[in-house]
């Protein structure tokens, strides 16, 4: 018998609730290729091999372990473990969230006319990758993301589908950024890229130096980008340009807290600064607006950041 033909035979997909909503994700895909199949949300996963019942689980080894669908050596850190029987019975069970969606897409794309002797015992796949992503995410999070009909969710879904474990989420909620310069000036359009944390908080020593409209936007964008990676089992973080520059009315008012020029010669018309990061008022402006984003955005679970390109840079760089 084929995969295919045992997926059939599927009646009803169980999963634990509270856990990722990436186990609901993955429910639907299945669903979607099986006509018959419902799917069930329940307290506490257990040993259910009743016909037709199909488990979706994320779990640790030791979980896995007490859950005896396997006498085969688990492995200690990331695991994909796959069983199928001819009446529809079986387990997809993985150690992260984002190898859920993944692997149901393989199944679908790539294993439905393969026997299912090879995985009626159960079997484990290691993945080749824990850490992968798009950096510099070019559609989700920079320019790219204002082109005529893009849809951020189908976008999300391929990513998983392909693989993907992790996602830049902190892109802007406006065309580009409020920077503003000369006329004629080509600079501010490069604050479209990799957003500063400013670009969506602020601390008591820049308050109402973005308007809180633009602020709102941004968040909300943020947001958005976060609730489709944790719906696809995708780990949600940052990538920024930091020290951004700041407006220059902000050292009209603290002129101790310049820091240093960052602007292209070629490209910017004016010179741009950053705040100095050497001062403390500065580096407290800086834990502020990471706990407030923290605050907003639990979810976050990675930070990087490019220090010297588009309007970021420090002292003698």
């Amino acid at each position: 018998m084929l995969i295919k033909q045992a997926i059939q035979n599927i009646r009803k997909i169980k999963y634990k609730n509270e856990q990722s909503p990436a186990l609901e994700t993955t429910a639907r895909k299945f669903i979607s290729q099986i006509p018959e199949a419902f799917a069930e949300s329940v307290s506490s996963m257990n040993h259910d091999e009743s016909a037709g019942t199909f488990n979706i689980a994320v779990a640790s080894a030791e979980e896995l372990q007490k859950l005896r669908v396997t006498k085969a050596e688990i492995p200690l850190d990331n695991f994909i473990f796959f069983n199928i029987r001819k009446d529809g019975s079986g387990f997809l069970i993985v150690s992260k969230p984002y190898f859920l969606f993944s692997f149901a897409s393989h199944i679908f794309d790539n294993l439905l006319d393969t026997d299912i002797e090879d995985f009626a015992s159960g079997k484990f796949i290691t993945p080749a990758f824990d850490w992968q992503r798009v950096s510099y995410d070019y559609f989700l999070t920079q320019e790219g993301r204002i082109q005529r009909n893009f849809d951020r969710e189908s976008y999300v879904r391929e990513l998983a589908r392909l693989g993907f474990t992790h996602l830049e989420v902190n892109g802007l909620g406006f065309p580009m950024g409020i920077e503003t310069g000369p006329k004629g000036e080509i600079y501010p359009m490069f604050y479209t890229y990799c957003p500063a944390l400013d670009q969506f908080v602020y601390s008591e020593l820049n308050k109402g130096l973005y308007p809180n409209y633009y602020l709102s936007a941004n968040m909300k964008y943020l947001k958005e980008n976060v609730r489709l990676a944790k719906e696809y089992g995708l780990v949600p973080g940052i990538l920024s340009f930091e020290p951004r520059s700041v407006p220059e009315k902000f050292f009209d008012k603290y002129p101790m807290l310049r820091g240093g020029r960052i602007d292209h010669p070629f490209r910017s018309f004016i010179p741009r600064y950053t705040m100095t990061i050497t001062h403390p008022k500065v580096r407290a402006h800086y834990a502020e607006m990471m706990q407030k984003l923290m605050h907003e955005v639990p979810e976050l679970e990675f930070f990087n950041v490019w220090t010297n390109d588009s309007g970021a840079g420090f002292e003698h760089t």
